[in-house]
């Protein structure tokens, strides 16, 4: 396994490496922690400074600031020295990114935000929705309040008018089998009415995929998508929302647009976007 995390050195990039490796960690993965330089772009730099009293972090360099991340993320016995792997690349920052997940053959790429307003307006939310729509990888959005415990449980909502590629499901399952976890299909409509033929199709595809796996399928009405997913998620025990990039503006809609204050599942739980 290869996993790719990107990092501006800022917290919450720091606790995406940290849930990053501590998700993979009990599998055979060699981690690559990237920080990419854009000369046009200065991005904010938020040390924590107790990792590394020692060092001046004003004077520090791209590379040293990885060093000192490694130092870190080793003491916390998080990985081993030898499966940290650094990386500083000046450039397009999703040029750069495509030019790794195809060169390192990348699995999946990790990467943190501060949640739903950060994804809309900072530098952060912007190369994490460039990634997200234009990087044909697996992508882990961990916002800054996710805390990693073992995952048992994942849903993923869907509005069953896409029929999913092999690739997308089979993804989902590595991740299920991975952590012995449960898989909710989640479908929510604005009016309790039947589904459709052709929505009847695609649910008897995902059923038929994940036969072998524990799953169950659940429906909901409620005005609002995201109102639906906070209310679900506040029932159930989930660890991880999972959807497939295909449906960007499903996906869009549920991790972009909450605004009400008692939406808060975009500070809290990773988002897995899933890319056939």
């Amino acid at each position: 396994m290869n996993v790719l995390i990107t990092t501006d050195f800022s917290e919450n990039a720091r606790n995406a490496v940290c849930y990053a490796l501590s998700f993979f960690g009990n599998i055979d993965t060699q981690f690559y922690i990237l920080h990419v330089e854009n000369n046009l772009e200065q991005v904010p730099f938020l040390e924590d400074i107790a990792a590394a009293p020692s060092l001046t972090l004003k004077t520090k360099t791209a590379q040293e600031k990885l060093e000192c991340l490694k130092e870190v993320l080793v003491k916390k016995e998080l990985a081993a020295p030898e499966k940290i792997n650094l990386l500083f690349e000046q450039g397009n920052f999703i040029e750069v990114i495509r030019e790794k997940v195809e060169m390192l053959t990348i699995d999946f790429i990790a990467m943190g935000t501060k949640g739903a307003s950060a994804l809309k307006q900072s530098t952060v939310g912007s190369h994490t929705t460039d990634v997200i729509t234009r990087v044909k990888c697996p992508v882990f959005v961990i916002p800054r309040k996710a805390t990693y415990q073992p995952p048992k449980s994942v849903v993923f909502p869907t509005d069953f008018n896409s029929i999913y590629q092999s690739k997308v499901l089979r993804t989902l399952s590595h991740i299920l089998l991975l952590n012995k976890a449960e898989l909710s299909v989640l479908y929510v409509s604005k009016k309790n009415e039947e589904l459709s033929l052709q929505q009847k199709k695609h649910k008897r595809a995902i059923r038929a995929y994940l036969k072998y796996l524990p799953h169950n399928f659940h429906f909901t009405v409620n005005s609002t998508l995201e109102e639906a997913l906070q209310v679900f998620l506040e029932s159930h025990n989930i660890s991880i929302i999972a959807m497939s990039a295909k449906n960007v503006n499903f996906f869009q809609h549920l991790l972009f647009h909450p605004e009400l204050e008692k939406i808060s599942y975009p500070e809290k739980l990773p988002f897995l976007v899933l890319h056939e």
